[in-house]
């Protein structure tokens, strides 16, 4: 591995301010989209870590030389919840409105998060997240590696956001 430049931000690793970029933006969805005050628990780094829900959504997360997953895991429970207060009416099923809802939610949030991550110099592309619906279902990565998981509480309901990494990734154009 060759020496780095001076002012070359280290490579792309999960960190607390990592944590604390994604923790930001996950509230800011929610308080600006639908005026709900998201806490958060105490963020975590897995390795290898297996995303367990009813209802998921995940994204790849894609630069020139990294490979890594978002993914935003509900409970059933707890997407109802947060789409009966959007949509005014109540759920009993994972319908199509729940599976688009869970899919606008993650597109949204990865959004916020790229965006957040960018301005500190990478370069994260958009991508289309595909939603994974059963229940307590388990999401095994391909690309096993670091996770840092950041739980949440709505509502009095729980749900996880996680990002899992493999490959380190260096700002673009900063050495």
């Amino acid at each position: 591995m060759g020496a780095l430049k001076k002012n070359c931000p280290p490579e792309f690793q999960l960190t607390d301010q990592v944590a604390t970029i994604v923790e930001k933006n996950v509230r800011d969805v929610f308080l600006s989209m639908f005026n709900l005050e998201a806490e958060t628990g105490k963020p975590r780094f897995e390795q290898d870590h297996v995303n367990q829900g009813d209802v998921s959504g995940t994204v790849g997360m894609v630069q020139e030389e990294m490979e890594g997953t978002l993914t935003v895991s509900f409970p059933k429970r707890t997407i109802y919840n947060i789409l009966a207060q959007i949509y005014n009416r109540e759920f009993t099923s994972v319908d199509q409105s729940v599976k688009e809802g869970v899919g606008e939610l993650t597109n949204v949030i990865y959004s916020m998060i790229k965006r957040g991550l960018n301005e500190t110099g990478y370069d994260f592309k958009m991508a289309i997240p595909d939603i994974i619906v059963g229940d307590n279902h388990q999401i095994f990565k391909i690309q096993t590696g670091p996770t840092l998981v950041l739980p949440f509480v709505l509502s009095g309901e729980a749900f996880e956001v996680s990002i899992t990494i493999r490959g380190g990734v260096r700002p673009k154009n900063r050495h």
